[in-house]
């Protein structure tokens, strides 16, 4: 549960502050996800809000955890968009663990230029 990429575009709230919610993001998902749980889609949705900050997430049948924090004032962002995000990174992650150069075990995080690219790219347009 240590976050591998993270990728901030404001420079309104600190990094720490990113970590916080990834990691209260996490424990929502092991609540969400937990054996016994109805959830069958990866997609989870709105995790919860802090302050000005939307967390939404999704988990992949490998048990991977994506965590996307939204700044609630920049726009109003619709459910299919972001199930769309998610299956962009989702793919561009494949990508990256399917290299055969990627060690997967030994990567603390990823830095992958490529990786960060495409994630700029989703992002920014």
């Amino acid at each position: 549960n240590d976050p591998l990429f993270i990728r901030p575009f404001s420079t309104r709230h600190q990094e720490l502050k990113f970590h916080y919610c990834c990691h209260t993001a996490v424990d929502i998902i092991e609540e969400r996800v937990s054996p016994g749980s109805k959830n069958l889609d990866l997609y989870l949705g709105l995790l919860y809000c802090i302050e000005d900050l939307a967390v939404y997430g999704f988990v992949t049948n490998t048990k991977i955890k994506f965590i996307t924090i939204i700044s609630m004032t920049d726009a109003s962002i619709k459910d299919i968009e972001m199930k769309n995000l998610f299956r962009r990174l989702h793919s561009q992650y494949i990508a990256l663990v399917n290299n055969p150069f990627y060690e997967v075990e030994t990567a603390p995080k990823i830095t992958s230029k490529k990786f960060q690219a495409a994630v700029d790219v989703m992002v920014l347009g």
